[in-house]
């Protein structure tokens, strides 16, 4: 497979995640919140709907994984979060 193929496909999973509560893996680390897209849709974003974390912007060329979280209750989800946090300061 290609990198524009992985791209494409990586991208209607993304749209597919559209306002999902998810997690994102890239080279810097795992990020959570709901996926929302910027205009050009080259950039995802990921809004803050837990205790501890922040706003993110991610280019589509740094994610290397995506995780449907929306399946998780309110109280799973803040406790995936809170191990994800502890994870990234090891």
């Amino acid at each position: 497979m290609s990198k524009d193929e992985s791209r494409k496909g990586l991208r209607s999973e993304l749209l597919r995640l559209r306002n999902r509560n998810v997690a994102i893996v890239t080279s810097g680390g795992t990020f959570a919140g709901s996926l929302t897209f910027t205009q050009n849709r080259e950039i995802i974003r990921l809004a803050p709907n837990a205790p501890g974390l922040l706003p993110s912007a991610i280019s589509l060329r740094e994610i290397e994984n995506v995780t449907d979280l929306s399946s998780l209750s309110i109280n799973e989800y803040v406790a995936f979060v809170a191990a994800e946090e502890l994870n990234n300061y090891r």
